[in-house]
């Protein structure tokens, strides 16, 4: 998939001067990634156990940040593919930090 031109102009204003506007609207172009990651997870973990919907989607909101902040687009991959990966390991660190258990 090609990506779009305005997205494509955004990542370039975003990556040439690092605007927090442009990182914000970056963020929020990509949030349906976040529960895209939370309802696969959600799934996996179960509805019953104490983890809190709220609590993956804040989760994943740090994990997008960090695929914002440090997304390459030189490497060649596309950013839901690499932003993906960084959501879910990051709301599967958090999960495991609330765990009780080692």
């Amino acid at each position: 998939m090609i990506m779009e031109t305005a997205e494509k102009e955004l990542w370039i204003a975003y990556l040439t001067t690092r605007r927090l506007s442009y990182r914000q609207q970056l963020i929020n172009l990509y949030y349906p990634l976040i529960k895209y990651c939370a309802a696969k997870l959600w799934r996996r973990i179960g509805k019953g156990t104490a983890h809190e919907w709220e609590d993956l989607l804040g989760l994943g909101a740090f994990g997008l940040l960090d695929a914002v902040e440090k997304f390459s687009p030189s490497q060649g991959n596309k950013f839901t593919t690499y932003a993906t990966t960084r959501i879910s390991g990051a709301m599967i660190d958090g999960l495991r930090a609330y765990d009780e258990v080692p």
